[in-house]
Protein backbone atom coordinates (compact mmCIF):
# COMPACT_ATOMS: atom_id res chain seq x y z
CA UNK A 1 0.00 0.00 0.00
CA UNK A 2 1.53 3.33 -0.82
CA UNK A 3 1.11 6.03 1.63
CA UNK A 4 1.00 9.65 0.70
CA UNK A 5 0.57 13.15 2.91
CA UNK A 6 -1.06 16.17 1.63
CA UNK A 7 -0.72 19.97 2.85
CA UNK A 8 -3.47 22.26 2.14
CA UNK A 9 -0.37 24.39 0.65
CA UNK A 10 2.95 24.53 1.13
CA UNK A 11 2.72 24.78 5.12
CA UNK A 12 0.43 23.76 7.61
CA UNK A 13 -1.56 20.52 8.74
CA UNK A 14 -0.09 17.58 6.81
CA UNK A 15 -3.08 15.45 5.93
CA UNK A 16 -2.48 11.49 5.06
CA UNK A 17 -3.91 10.41 1.76
CA UNK A 18 -4.76 6.37 1.80
CA UNK A 19 -7.41 4.68 3.91
CA UNK A 20 -8.14 3.80 7.07
CA UNK A 21 -6.70 0.78 7.73
CA UNK A 22 -3.42 2.29 6.78
CA UNK A 23 -4.15 5.67 8.93
CA UNK A 24 -4.32 3.24 11.81
CA UNK A 25 -1.20 1.04 11.22
CA UNK A 26 0.79 3.98 10.95
CA UNK A 27 -0.61 5.55 14.10
CA UNK A 28 0.04 2.51 15.64
CA UNK A 29 3.56 2.29 14.17
CA UNK A 30 4.80 5.41 15.32
CA UNK A 31 2.71 5.37 18.50
CA UNK A 32 0.54 8.28 17.88
CA UNK A 33 -3.11 9.53 17.93
CA UNK A 34 -5.08 9.73 14.94
CA UNK A 35 -6.25 13.74 14.33
CA UNK A 36 -9.19 12.79 11.88
CA UNK A 37 -11.13 15.76 10.30
CA UNK A 38 -14.96 14.50 9.05
CA UNK A 39 -15.85 17.27 6.17
CA UNK A 40 -18.44 17.93 3.53
CA UNK A 41 -18.19 19.34 0.74
CA UNK A 42 -20.92 21.60 0.87
CA UNK A 43 -19.85 23.11 4.56
CA UNK A 44 -18.61 26.96 5.17
CA UNK A 45 -16.82 26.31 8.39
CA UNK A 46 -15.03 23.12 6.78
CA UNK A 47 -13.89 25.74 3.47
CA UNK A 48 -12.65 28.08 6.25
CA UNK A 49 -10.70 25.72 8.32
CA UNK A 50 -8.73 24.65 5.78
CA UNK A 51 -8.15 28.07 4.50
CA UNK A 52 -7.81 30.08 7.11
CA UNK A 53 -6.49 27.62 10.48
CA UNK A 54 -4.93 24.00 8.75
CA UNK A 55 -2.73 26.58 6.80
CA UNK A 56 -0.94 28.12 9.22
CA UNK A 57 2.49 27.21 10.61
CA UNK A 58 2.15 26.89 14.16
CA UNK A 59 -0.90 24.75 13.63
CA UNK A 60 0.97 22.62 11.43
CA UNK A 61 4.24 22.43 13.79
CA UNK A 62 1.93 20.63 16.38
CA UNK A 63 -0.54 18.81 14.68
CA UNK A 64 2.16 17.19 12.15
CA UNK A 65 4.39 16.40 15.34
CA UNK A 66 1.65 14.62 17.55
CA UNK A 67 -0.74 13.02 15.44
CA UNK A 68 -1.25 11.32 12.21
CA UNK A 69 -3.96 13.65 10.52
CA UNK A 70 -6.03 12.21 8.05
CA UNK A 71 -9.47 13.43 6.45
CA UNK A 72 -12.69 12.00 4.61
CA UNK A 73 -15.48 13.33 3.18
CA UNK A 74 -18.51 12.47 5.11
CA UNK A 75 -20.70 11.78 2.41
CA UNK A 76 -18.65 9.54 0.14
CA UNK A 77 -17.21 6.41 0.76
CA UNK A 78 -14.83 5.22 3.07
CA UNK A 79 -15.76 8.78 4.71
CA UNK A 80 -19.87 8.27 5.00
CA UNK A 81 -18.98 4.56 6.64
CA UNK A 82 -16.87 5.96 9.28
CA UNK A 83 -18.96 8.80 10.00
CA UNK A 84 -22.39 6.18 10.70
CA UNK A 85 -19.34 4.70 12.67
CA UNK A 86 -18.70 7.91 15.01
CA UNK A 87 -21.80 9.48 14.90
CA UNK A 88 -21.11 12.26 12.77
CA UNK A 89 -24.15 14.61 11.93
CA UNK A 90 -22.60 17.95 12.62
CA UNK A 91 -20.01 19.64 10.25
CA UNK A 92 -16.76 20.08 10.69
CA UNK A 93 -16.42 17.25 13.13
CA UNK A 94 -12.65 16.38 14.10
CA UNK A 95 -11.95 12.88 16.23
CA UNK A 96 -8.64 12.46 18.18
CA UNK A 97 -8.40 8.91 18.20
CA UNK A 98 -6.10 6.07 19.12
CA UNK A 99 -4.53 3.47 16.81
CA UNK A 100 -7.61 1.15 17.99
CA UNK A 101 -9.59 3.51 16.61
CA UNK A 102 -11.46 4.64 20.09
CA UNK A 103 -12.83 8.16 20.31
CA UNK A 104 -10.05 9.69 22.62
CA UNK A 105 -11.55 13.48 22.08
CA UNK A 106 -14.40 15.09 19.74
CA UNK A 107 -14.80 18.62 19.11
CA UNK A 108 -17.19 20.33 16.19
CA UNK A 109 -17.60 23.40 14.25
CA UNK A 110 -15.33 26.17 13.12
CA UNK A 111 -12.18 26.53 15.76
CA UNK A 112 -9.33 30.01 15.60
CA UNK A 113 -6.13 28.58 15.21
CA UNK A 114 -5.28 29.46 19.04
CA UNK A 115 -8.81 27.81 20.42
CA UNK A 116 -7.66 24.08 18.12
CA UNK A 117 -4.07 24.17 19.32
CA UNK A 118 -6.50 24.38 22.90
CA UNK A 119 -8.49 21.69 22.60
CA UNK A 120 -5.34 19.88 20.49
CA UNK A 121 -3.79 20.21 24.50
CA UNK A 122 -6.75 19.06 26.06
CA UNK A 123 -7.05 15.58 23.67
CA UNK A 124 -3.30 15.29 24.68
CA UNK A 125 -3.55 15.55 28.01
CA UNK A 126 -7.14 13.11 27.83
CA UNK A 127 -5.24 10.37 26.12
CA UNK A 128 -2.34 10.05 28.41
CA UNK A 129 -5.22 8.38 31.08
CA UNK A 130 -7.45 6.93 28.31
CA UNK A 131 -9.11 3.40 29.49
CA UNK A 132 -10.81 2.01 26.31
CA UNK A 133 -14.70 2.22 26.32
CA UNK A 134 -15.40 -1.72 27.13
CA UNK A 135 -12.99 -1.55 29.99
CA UNK A 136 -15.16 1.23 31.39
CA UNK A 137 -18.37 -0.75 30.63
CA UNK A 138 -16.72 -3.74 32.48
CA UNK A 139 -16.33 -1.25 35.48
CA UNK A 140 -19.60 -0.45 35.30
CA UNK A 141 -21.37 -4.41 34.85
CA UNK A 142 -18.61 -4.97 38.10
CA UNK A 143 -20.66 -2.11 39.89
CA UNK A 144 -18.79 0.67 40.26
CA UNK A 145 -20.89 3.93 40.72
CA UNK A 146 -18.28 6.41 41.56
CA UNK A 147 -19.97 10.06 40.47
CA UNK A 148 -17.00 10.43 38.35
CA UNK A 149 -16.45 7.26 36.88
CA UNK A 150 -20.13 7.76 35.66
CA UNK A 151 -19.41 10.97 34.54
CA UNK A 152 -16.79 10.12 31.98
CA UNK A 153 -18.20 6.65 31.06
CA UNK A 154 -21.95 8.97 29.94
CA UNK A 155 -19.35 11.55 27.91
CA UNK A 156 -17.79 8.31 26.49
CA UNK A 157 -20.54 6.99 25.57
CA UNK A 158 -22.58 10.23 24.03
CA UNK A 159 -20.44 10.96 22.19
CA UNK A 160 -20.51 7.58 19.86
CA UNK A 161 -24.29 7.01 20.48
CA UNK A 162 -25.96 10.06 21.58
CA UNK A 163 -27.76 10.80 24.67
CA UNK A 164 -27.56 8.23 27.29
CA UNK A 165 -30.48 9.11 29.53
CA UNK A 166 -30.63 6.29 31.77
CA UNK A 167 -27.07 6.06 32.96
CA UNK A 168 -27.92 10.13 33.58
CA UNK A 169 -30.16 9.08 35.74
CA UNK A 170 -27.93 6.66 37.55
CA UNK A 171 -25.25 9.44 37.64
CA UNK A 172 -27.83 11.39 39.46
CA UNK A 173 -28.64 9.14 42.03
CA UNK A 174 -24.54 9.45 43.48
CA UNK A 175 -23.92 12.79 42.47
CA UNK A 176 -23.45 15.15 44.80
CA UNK A 177 -26.31 18.30 45.35
CA UNK A 178 -23.20 20.44 45.47
CA UNK A 179 -22.27 19.46 41.61
CA UNK A 180 -25.40 19.40 39.92
CA UNK A 181 -25.86 23.10 39.22
CA UNK A 182 -22.16 23.24 37.76
CA UNK A 183 -21.24 24.29 34.07
CA UNK A 184 -20.05 20.67 33.09
CA UNK A 185 -22.92 18.98 34.79
CA UNK A 186 -25.69 20.47 33.50
CA UNK A 187 -23.75 20.37 29.77
CA UNK A 188 -24.40 16.60 30.62
CA UNK A 189 -27.77 16.83 31.58
CA UNK A 190 -28.53 19.25 28.65
CA UNK A 191 -27.01 16.23 26.24
CA UNK A 192 -28.51 13.32 27.94
CA UNK A 193 -31.80 14.15 28.99
CA UNK A 194 -35.15 13.13 26.97
CA UNK A 195 -38.16 12.97 29.03
CA UNK A 196 -39.78 15.25 31.02
CA UNK A 197 -40.69 12.51 33.11
CA UNK A 198 -36.90 12.84 34.62
CA UNK A 199 -34.78 13.11 37.21
CA UNK A 200 -32.49 15.00 34.52
CA UNK A 201 -35.32 16.90 33.92
CA UNK A 202 -36.27 17.96 37.39
CA UNK A 203 -32.58 19.26 37.87
CA UNK A 204 -33.19 21.89 35.09
CA UNK A 205 -36.49 22.75 36.39
CA UNK A 206 -34.95 23.79 39.72
CA UNK A 207 -32.17 25.52 38.22
CA UNK A 208 -34.73 27.66 37.11
CA UNK A 209 -34.69 29.65 40.60
CA UNK A 210 -31.03 30.54 40.41
CA UNK A 211 -31.45 31.30 36.37
CA UNK A 212 -30.36 34.93 36.78
CA UNK A 213 -27.25 34.32 38.51
CA UNK A 214 -25.78 31.99 36.40
CA UNK A 215 -23.10 31.87 33.32
CA UNK A 216 -24.31 32.49 29.94
CA UNK A 217 -23.41 28.90 29.68
CA UNK A 218 -24.69 27.34 32.51
CA UNK A 219 -28.04 28.86 31.48
CA UNK A 220 -28.10 28.09 27.52
CA UNK A 221 -27.30 24.14 28.89
CA UNK A 222 -30.34 24.63 31.20
CA UNK A 223 -32.54 26.13 28.38
CA UNK A 224 -30.82 23.41 26.01
CA UNK A 225 -31.68 20.58 28.07
CA UNK A 226 -35.45 21.96 29.06
CA UNK A 227 -36.95 22.60 25.50
CA UNK A 228 -34.97 19.01 24.37
CA UNK A 229 -37.07 16.99 27.25
CA UNK A 230 -40.15 18.59 26.20
CA UNK A 231 -39.73 18.13 22.57
CA UNK A 232 -38.67 14.55 23.05
CA UNK A 233 -42.07 13.86 25.18
CA UNK A 234 -44.43 15.48 23.38
CA UNK A 235 -43.42 12.78 20.60
CA UNK A 236 -43.31 10.11 22.36
CA UNK A 237 -46.93 11.43 23.74
CA UNK A 238 -47.81 11.48 19.79
CA UNK A 239 -46.20 8.14 18.95
CA UNK A 240 -48.00 6.04 21.82
CA UNK A 241 -50.94 8.61 21.97
CA UNK A 242 -50.27 9.08 25.59
CA UNK A 243 -52.67 11.67 27.12
CA UNK A 244 -51.52 11.58 30.78
CA UNK A 245 -47.97 12.29 29.62
CA UNK A 246 -48.77 15.48 27.26
CA UNK A 247 -50.93 16.54 30.14
CA UNK A 248 -47.58 15.88 32.38
CA UNK A 249 -45.95 18.13 29.53
CA UNK A 250 -48.38 20.69 29.77
CA UNK A 251 -47.76 21.03 33.28
CA UNK A 252 -44.09 21.22 32.71
CA UNK A 253 -44.36 24.05 29.78
CA UNK A 254 -46.04 26.26 32.73
CA UNK A 255 -43.55 25.09 35.22
CA UNK A 256 -40.58 26.01 32.74
CA UNK A 257 -41.86 29.24 31.14
CA UNK A 258 -40.74 32.97 31.85
CA UNK A 259 -44.03 34.26 31.93
CA UNK A 260 -47.88 33.24 31.95
CA UNK A 261 -47.95 34.64 28.39
CA UNK A 262 -45.89 32.26 26.89
CA UNK A 263 -46.70 29.43 28.80
CA UNK A 264 -50.26 29.82 27.14
CA UNK A 265 -48.89 30.55 23.92
CA UNK A 266 -46.26 27.36 23.78
CA UNK A 267 -49.23 25.34 25.43
CA UNK A 268 -51.57 26.16 22.87
CA UNK A 269 -49.04 25.28 20.15
CA UNK A 270 -48.63 21.85 21.95
CA UNK A 271 -52.43 21.00 22.29
CA UNK A 272 -52.77 22.19 18.44
CA UNK A 273 -49.97 19.85 17.40
CA UNK A 274 -50.99 16.71 19.88
CA UNK A 275 -54.73 16.97 18.07
CA UNK A 276 -53.89 17.32 14.60
CA UNK A 277 -50.58 14.80 14.92
CA UNK A 278 -52.83 12.15 16.41
CA UNK A 279 -55.85 12.92 14.52
CA UNK A 280 -57.79 13.71 17.69
CA UNK A 281 -60.54 15.47 16.19
CA UNK A 282 -62.67 16.37 20.09
CA UNK A 283 -59.49 17.98 20.82
CA UNK A 284 -58.47 19.93 18.03
CA UNK A 285 -62.55 20.58 17.17
CA UNK A 286 -62.28 22.32 20.59
CA UNK A 287 -59.20 24.38 19.66
CA UNK A 288 -59.88 25.20 16.01
CA UNK A 289 -62.95 26.86 16.91
CA UNK A 290 -61.63 28.59 19.45
CA UNK A 291 -58.72 29.94 17.95
CA UNK A 292 -60.43 30.74 14.23
CA UNK A 293 -63.52 32.18 16.19
CA UNK A 294 -60.75 34.87 17.22
CA UNK A 295 -59.41 35.66 14.09
CA UNK A 296 -63.18 35.71 12.05
CA UNK A 297 -64.34 38.43 14.30
CA UNK A 298 -61.44 40.81 13.18
CA UNK A 299 -61.77 42.68 9.57
CA UNK A 300 -59.44 42.22 7.19
CA UNK A 301 -58.01 45.85 7.49
CA UNK A 302 -57.48 45.19 11.01
CA UNK A 303 -54.19 42.77 10.38
CA UNK A 304 -53.04 45.76 8.01
CA UNK A 305 -53.79 48.24 10.97
CA UNK A 306 -51.23 45.57 13.08
CA UNK A 307 -48.54 45.36 10.53
CA UNK A 308 -48.11 49.40 10.10
CA UNK A 309 -48.01 49.77 13.91
CA UNK A 310 -45.29 47.20 13.85
CA UNK A 311 -43.30 49.30 10.91
CA UNK A 312 -44.06 52.36 13.10
CA UNK A 313 -42.07 50.82 16.08
CA UNK A 314 -39.67 49.56 14.10
CA UNK A 315 -38.80 52.51 12.42
CA UNK A 316 -39.14 54.58 15.49
CA UNK A 317 -36.38 51.79 17.20
CA UNK A 318 -34.20 52.40 14.21
CA UNK A 319 -34.24 56.03 14.09
CA UNK A 320 -33.13 56.23 17.80
CA UNK A 321 -30.35 53.97 16.74
CA UNK A 322 -29.55 56.70 13.92
CA UNK A 323 -30.49 54.47 10.83
CA UNK A 324 -31.91 56.43 7.95
CA UNK A 325 -35.33 55.27 6.67
CA UNK A 326 -33.21 54.69 3.24
CA UNK A 327 -31.30 52.11 5.06
CA UNK A 328 -31.56 48.45 3.19
CA UNK A 329 -31.44 47.03 6.56
CA UNK A 330 -34.57 48.96 7.63
CA UNK A 331 -36.12 48.71 4.18
CA UNK A 332 -35.86 44.47 4.47
CA UNK A 333 -37.38 44.47 7.99
CA UNK A 334 -40.15 46.81 7.21
CA UNK A 335 -40.97 44.45 3.87
CA UNK A 336 -40.72 41.22 5.99
CA UNK A 337 -43.81 42.83 8.60
CA UNK A 338 -46.03 43.98 5.83
CA UNK A 339 -48.56 41.75 5.02
CA UNK A 340 -47.23 39.32 8.32
CA UNK A 341 -50.55 39.54 9.99
CA UNK A 342 -52.92 39.01 7.15
CA UNK A 343 -50.51 35.80 6.14
CA UNK A 344 -50.52 34.49 9.36
CA UNK A 345 -54.34 34.35 10.08
CA UNK A 346 -54.86 32.91 6.50
CA UNK A 347 -52.37 29.98 7.34
CA UNK A 348 -54.04 29.50 10.58
CA UNK A 349 -57.82 29.09 9.11
CA UNK A 350 -56.46 27.34 6.05
CA UNK A 351 -54.81 24.81 8.75
CA UNK A 352 -57.70 24.08 10.76
CA UNK A 353 -60.09 24.11 7.75
CA UNK A 354 -57.95 21.46 6.13
CA UNK A 355 -57.97 19.88 9.69
CA UNK A 356 -61.69 19.26 9.59
CA UNK A 357 -61.40 17.94 6.21
CA UNK A 358 -59.25 15.24 7.10
CA UNK A 359 -60.74 14.57 10.72
CA UNK A 360 -64.83 14.63 10.48
CA UNK A 361 -67.31 13.75 8.19
CA UNK A 362 -70.15 16.00 10.11
CA UNK A 363 -71.65 18.49 7.20
CA UNK A 364 -72.16 20.89 10.54
CA UNK A 365 -68.75 20.88 11.15
CA UNK A 366 -67.62 20.50 7.94
CA UNK A 367 -69.43 23.84 6.99
CA UNK A 368 -67.68 25.71 10.10
CA UNK A 369 -64.66 24.50 7.59
CA UNK A 370 -65.95 25.76 4.63
CA UNK A 371 -66.20 29.45 6.78
CA UNK A 372 -62.89 29.48 7.81
CA UNK A 373 -61.51 28.44 4.53
CA UNK A 374 -63.25 31.22 2.61
CA UNK A 375 -62.22 33.99 5.14
CA UNK A 376 -58.68 32.86 4.73
CA UNK A 377 -59.14 32.88 0.77
CA UNK A 378 -60.52 36.67 1.32
CA UNK A 379 -57.47 37.42 3.75
CA UNK A 380 -54.61 35.94 1.24
CA UNK A 381 -55.75 33.92 -2.21
CA UNK A 382 -52.84 30.91 -2.53
CA UNK A 383 -53.35 28.42 -4.92
CA UNK A 384 -53.65 25.87 -0.95
CA UNK A 385 -56.32 28.14 0.15
CA UNK A 386 -58.13 27.75 -2.66
CA UNK A 387 -57.30 23.91 -2.76
CA UNK A 388 -58.67 23.56 0.62
CA UNK A 389 -62.15 25.07 -0.06
CA UNK A 390 -62.46 23.15 -3.40
CA UNK A 391 -61.49 19.63 -1.13
CA UNK A 392 -64.43 20.50 1.50
CA UNK A 393 -66.64 21.69 -1.19
CA UNK A 394 -66.41 18.41 -2.54
CA UNK A 395 -66.90 16.37 0.55
CA UNK A 396 -69.92 18.08 1.64
CA UNK A 397 -71.18 17.14 -2.02
CA UNK A 398 -71.22 20.14 -3.89
CA UNK A 399 -69.10 19.08 -6.67
CA UNK A 400 -70.19 22.27 -9.33
CA UNK A 401 -68.91 24.65 -6.69
CA UNK A 402 -65.99 22.51 -5.99
CA UNK A 403 -64.43 22.23 -9.44
CA UNK A 404 -64.83 25.62 -10.12
CA UNK A 405 -62.50 26.29 -7.10
CA UNK A 406 -59.75 24.00 -7.68
CA UNK A 407 -59.61 25.75 -11.25
CA UNK A 408 -58.90 28.88 -9.57
CA UNK A 409 -56.21 26.69 -7.45
CA UNK A 410 -54.39 25.61 -10.59
CA UNK A 411 -55.01 28.53 -12.31
CA UNK A 412 -53.17 30.58 -9.61
CA UNK A 413 -50.64 27.40 -8.91
CA UNK A 414 -49.48 28.19 -13.18
CA UNK A 415 -48.88 31.70 -12.38
CA UNK A 416 -46.58 31.50 -9.54
CA UNK A 417 -44.91 28.78 -11.51
CA UNK A 418 -45.48 25.91 -9.26
CA UNK A 419 -46.50 22.51 -9.83
CA UNK A 420 -49.97 21.71 -10.38
CA UNK A 421 -49.77 17.80 -10.39
CA UNK A 422 -50.26 17.25 -7.07
CA UNK A 423 -53.17 19.73 -6.44
CA UNK A 424 -54.55 17.94 -9.17
CA UNK A 425 -54.22 13.99 -7.75
CA UNK A 426 -55.06 15.47 -4.72
CA UNK A 427 -58.59 16.71 -6.03
CA UNK A 428 -59.49 13.33 -8.10
CA UNK A 429 -58.65 10.82 -5.24
CA UNK A 430 -60.53 12.88 -2.46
Amino acid sequence: MSICFIAKGTDGVVFLETNWSEVRKTAKSENKLIFLDLYATWCGPCKVMDKSVFSKDEVGDVFNSRYINARFDAEEGEGELLAEKFGVSEYPTYLFLNAEGDIVYKIIGYHSPVRLLREADAASKVAKTYVPLNELETDYENGNREPAFLFELIERKYQLNGAQDILLEEYLKYASQANLKTEKVLQLIANNVTSIRSKGFDVLLGSLDSFLKMTESQQKSILDGISKAKILSFKKAVNEQDETLFEELIKAVHASAYSKEGALDEERQFRYDFARLTKNFKHFAIIAHGEAGLIMQKEPESFDELDQQKIEQVKADAFRNGVTETSPRLQAAIASIEGSSRRAASFQLNEFAYGFYQMTNSPAELKDALKWSAYAIKLLETPTNWQTYALILKKLGRGGDAKKAIKRSIKLAKKEGVDTKSIQNSFKKN
